[in-house]
């Protein structure tokens, strides 16, 4: 598809000046409507395809050319033939965008029974008609936008959407425009990227991508505890629930706990909080969430409870 298909006559052809072998003409008539049909309508064919020729021909010829097919030579031309007719095509690359002038010849087949039909070769002696067409080889075809439909993180973790979003074209460069200003990146929500990608023939496409920003590994545990308030368990079933959230599968007395993480003096929502005979889960702002209280319950309470503090587990990711 798209090959430069080279001269057909001998003689160029210029539409500024056509100069058009005589002896190709049956009579001047027939030269008169070569020339004249330089200045019939523009035909499209769309960028890249090769296939729109035969709408071309047909077009330009008023002989009944159905079943016509295309076969290209290695002389770089293009030969179209039937049963009844056969013929040449040159001038035209389908790869090359703009205004072009195209040149075909139709040569009714003069003895069937002594030609073979896919032969694109042709009696010189036959009525030859030359007709001379515009066509605009035109970008209509969109570019292509390629992404996932859906992207997910976590608060805290951005994204980098110009590698992650990509835009292709059968002309080549395109424009590519992210709108992302909806996406807040701290706070927990579903957000919409707005993607339009727009090639050098002002062919476009859109998309909506949809960007799920979750809560943080540490608030997740910390949700997964808190959604246990009032649910009968004992400490450790609650942390072991918890921990849940993010695909920990662990559990253990009190202090085995101690194993999952660092200590830290700085405890954040999530971390786990070891006592002596005790295991909580801190929520934030001095509270935890304590399984096995007054009677087996779960409930929010102060970190500050009747059992020594051995220190704060910082989970490992």
């Amino acid at each position: 598809m798209g090959k430069k298909y080279a001269a057909i006559l001998a003689t160029s052809l210029f539409f500024s000046s056509v100069s058009i072998p005589y002896s190709i003409f049956a009579d001047d008539q027939s030269l008169s409507q070569a020339k004249s049909s330089a200045t019939r309508e523009v035909h499209e064919i769309a960028l890249g395809e090769s296939e729109d020729i035969k709408q071309v021909i047909q077009s330009q010829f008023d002989e009944e050319l159905d079943d016509l097919k295309i076969a290209e030579s290695d002389d770089g031309q293009v030969h179209f033939y039937n049963e009844k007719y056969t013929g040449v095509l040159s001038g035209l690359d389908t790869e090359q965008q703009g205004m072009q002038d195209v040149v075909m010849t139709l040569t009714e087949k003069q003895d069937l029974s002594k030609q073979n039909v896919a032969d694109p070769m042709y009696s010189q002696n036959a009525r030859t008609k030359v007709r001379l067409a515009h066509v605009n080889v035109a970008d209509t075809e969109a570019p292509s936008i390629q992404s996932e439909d859906k992207y997910t993180t976590e608060v805290g973790q951005s994204l980098d959407f110009n590698a992650l979003i990509q835009a292709k074209d059968n002309a080549g460069k395109v424009e590519l425009d992210i709108d992302d200003h909806e996406v807040n990146f701290q706070e927990k929500g579903s957000y919409t990227v707005h993607v339009t990608a727009t090639d050098p023939a002002g062919n476009q496409t859109t998309k909506d991508i949809t960007i799920e920003v979750e809560a943080d590994f540490y608030q997740k545990i910390a949700d997964a505890a808190l959604a246990q308030i009032g649910v009968q368990q004992d400490c450790t079933m609650l942390v072991t629930n918890a921990l849940k959230a993010v695909g920990i599968n662990f559990h253990g007395a009190p202090s085995a706990y101690l194993s999952l993480g660092p200590l830290t003096n700085n405890p954040v929502p999530g971390d786990i909080v070891v006592y002596q005979g005790h295991v909580a889960l801190y929520v934030g702002d001095g509270m935890a969430v304590h399984g096995g209280w007054n009677g087996g319950s779960t409930v929010l309470y102060s970190v500050n409870c009747s059992n020594p503090l051995i220190g704060y587990v910082h989970v490992n990711r």
